[in-house]
């Protein structure tokens, strides 16, 4: 008899330690990019492989920096915090990203969160980006203004002196005191959205002169959210949502004040007239008009926005808009036409969307003028030369018969000729709504057949489906 055969060493023992950690960073790093990092990710799933995988695995703190918890159900909050605990201290020392999204059906489990997000902010010397998202779904929507932070959030000790990016949306009541005081700890706060503070956030300690992005709303009134952006000379992005009164005092503040560094700019959904009077935005590429009022005010009336104060203040900006979107708005299809030709010389995305019981606001000749010519007509000058995306639907089209001038002006930017020299760009991609017929569905189908990224909403007694 012979001697044994040796057995097959697996691959892994093969492979030296720091290789094997390498390997385990790029699938990890993969999980961080797509947001999935969570109780459930590779760092875990390597651990349950081998020993020496969960040797690996638990002793490299890099794996351990960010978490994404996600709990649906809220008799599970309270075995949530003992990993969360364990995983976090995997990281040692090193900057945290922590992200926590509840959703809870009854304030008995205030208890259970309080013990979760106490274990979180225990670590809040080593946080530097912090998400919080708390969902009540109260059989009361006026029960939301009784539940205060206070209720369900255990702040830790030691301040917040990394925290860059914070995002809170949950519930607050009007004597919160939590997140003034995560304000006061945080002298690195770079990026802060809060959404659902009863009150304006004017009166927090929030670190405007640092900002680069600032979220709030919708209960900031515009001349206050004006203030604050005035106060905020490094922003590059700024969604507000302004409060939904009728009668607000006139601003006091004198003069154009002038944001070099604001890019993005989302704004509604009404009383947009007193918050961009005395702005001027010169570096703005996108711009949004969002007039969607919260369910609790769904009954107030449309949001009332003039063509003439929007269009003084780009004239007054001078930008070189990229994207200009509308949502649920008033204004008529010619003063759409009128912002449109404004933004048209740079203009790559064109976004109009309404909704059930908003008037149309497309027009014919707001689509003619965006159809580009075809081989053989005469040249003439169209709207937004270099526009790549467009978006109309939600009941915005003037009339029904539209529907094939809108087919003519897609048709027009997307079958572009290579020989043109009109400087028109071949539209890349699409979303309509409107009422089509059969022949408008074989229209559709080619366009996508032939390559444009188009997505059809029905509305109304629509026939079309694109295969």
């Amino acid at each position: 008899m012979g001697p044994p055969k040796e057995q097959p060493t697996s691959w892994d023992k093969l492979l030296p330690s720091e290789l094997i950690t390498r390997i385990f960073g790029f699938a990890i790093l993969e999980g961080l990019e797509t947001g999935s990092t969570s109780v459930d990710s590779s760092a875990l799933l390597f651990g349950r492989v081998s020993k020496r995988w969960r040797e690996i695995a638990y002793s490299t703190p890099t794996f351990w920096t960010s978490i994404s918890v996600n709990i649906n159900h809220s008799a599970t909050i309270s075995r949530f915090a003992p990993g969360v605990r364990a995983w976090l201290l995997r990281a040692g020392a090193l900057p945290l990203s922590v992200r926590l999204r509840v959703s809870c059906a009854s304030e008995r489990v205030f208890p259970q969160l309080a013990l979760l997000t106490g274990e979180i902010l225990s670590f809040s010397p080593q946080i530097r980006r912090l998400f919080i998202q708390v969902i009540f779904e109260l059989p009361n929507p006026l029960a939301h203004h009784a539940v205060g932070t206070h209720n369900y959030v255990a702040l830790g000790k030691g301040g917040f002196p990394i925290l860059e990016t914070m995002d809170l949306d949950c519930p607050f009541d009007r004597s919160d005191m939590v997140l003034p005081k995560i304000l006061a700890s945080a002298p690195a706060l770079r990026d802060f959205s809060v959404m659902n503070y009863p009150e304006t956030i004017s009166k927090l300690p929030v670190p405007l002169a640092q900002l680069r992005r600032f979220v709030c709303g919708p209960h900031e009134p515009p001349t206050t959210a004006q203030d604050m952006v005035r106060r905020a000379p490094e922003l590059e992005e700024c969604r507000l949502g302004l409060a939904l009164i009728s009668a607000i005092a006139p601003s006091t503040m004198n003069g154009i004040v002038t944001l070099n560094h604001l890019r993005h700019l989302h704004i509604g959904p009404i009383n947009v007239d007193l918050f961009l009077n005395g702005l001027s935005l010169p570096a703005l590429t996108h711009l949004t008009f969002d007039g969607t009022l919260p369910n609790s005010q769904i009954n107030l009336p449309f949001p009332l926005w003039h063509q003439e104060s929007i269009t003084a203040f780009l004239k007054r900006s001078q930008c070189a808009l990229e994207q200009l979107s509308f949502s649920k708005t008033d204004l008529g299809p010619q003063d759409i036409e009128i912002c449109v030709e404004l933004a048209s010389p740079t203009l790559k995305v064109l976004s109009v969307s309404n909704g059930p019981y908003w008037p149309a606001v497309v027009g014919a000749t707001l689509l003619e003028r965006l159809t580009a010519p075809t081989a053989g007509q005469e040249h003439k000058d169209v709207l937004c030369p270099l526009l790549e995306r467009v978006e109309m639907h939600g009941g915005v089209l003037e009339r029904e018969g539209y529907g094939s001038g809108m087919l003519d002006m897609l048709e027009s930017r997307f079958y572009r000729d290579p020989a043109a020299r009109d400087g028109v760009v071949q539209l890349k991609s699409a979303v309509v709504g409107g009422t089509f017929g059969p022949l408008q569905r074989k229209r559709m189908n080619k366009l996508k057949k032939d390559g444009l990224n188009l997505r059809f909403i029905p509305e109304g007694n629509s026939f079309l489906h694109i295969s």
